[in-house]
């Protein structure tokens, strides 16, 4: 259960079921027992139109709709004003990179003239997603191609939405759901332990032992040679 403009973790291992758990929550898969219900509402009784409107997803893999960068950024919205399409740009750290190019927000994305790069991409789905302004944000490995700066960034925005939507947040890293109301560990398909972060780092559990691994990692992670 899920609630109301709650901010939900999601963590595991690769392969452990969390991109499973996104397919469900979108339609995607249908369970092969129980339901998947928005309020009191079977997600497949729901009007395609009204789900995709009070939903907002942004995955692993973006993939870009032929025309300009005002375009794909307010795909979602199509009463957007490039007021708040550039707003939304700054917020995430886009602005900068779309006002170097020659036709700034009116330029087409073309591959191999004015292509975005993975990190570029991401950052535009999440635009994409804010701009939705959809009551579900559910985001898969949002930081997965992002340099740490924008993350930070981005970590920070989605602290400032907290309690005003619903927030699914599905990471490897498991520093990116430090702040969830609360966080379910996924291993193997199942829900094996779930918490605050804080409780989950109380005693000796496989989210606290992952988590501090991880950050070993960081801060001992070999920096790239530099040549002279």
């Amino acid at each position: 259960e899920i609630k109301k403009n709650q901010m939900l973790g999601i963590v595991g291992e690769s392969g452990s079921g969390k991109t499973t758990i996104v397919k469900l929550l979108t339609g995607e898969v249908i369970p092969t027992k129980g339901e998947i219900y928005y309020g009191d509402n079977r997600l497949h009784d729901l009007n395609k139109n009204y789900f995709y409107k009070n939903i907002a997803v942004v995955t692993q893999e973006e993939l870009l709709t032929t025309g300009t960068i005002f375009d794909n950024i307010a795909f979602g919205n199509k009463n957007a004003t490039l007021d708040e399409v550039v707003n939304i740009s700054k917020k995430v750290g886009l602005h900068d990179y779309i006002s170097s190019l020659p036709e700034k927000y009116n330029t087409n994305i073309i591959s191999g003239k004015y292509d975005l790069s993975v990190g570029q991409k991401q950052r535009l789905a999440i635009a994409r997603a804010l701009l939705h302004n959809a009551p579900v944000l559910i985001l898969d490995e949002l930081t997965s191609a992002l340099d740490a700066e924008t993350e930070s960034l981005i970590l920070h925005l989605l602290n400032e939405l907290k309690g005003k939507r619903t927030i699914i947040i599905i990471a490897h890293k498991f520093q990116t759901v430090i702040h969830a109301d609360h966080i379910l560990v996924v291993q193997n398909g199942q829900i094996v332990e779930q918490g605050s972060h804080a409780d989950l780092m109380s005693y000796s559990s496989t989210y606290s032992n992952s988590y501090m691994k991880q950050i070993d990692f960081l801060q001992n992670e070999v920096p790239e040679p530099s040549y002279k």
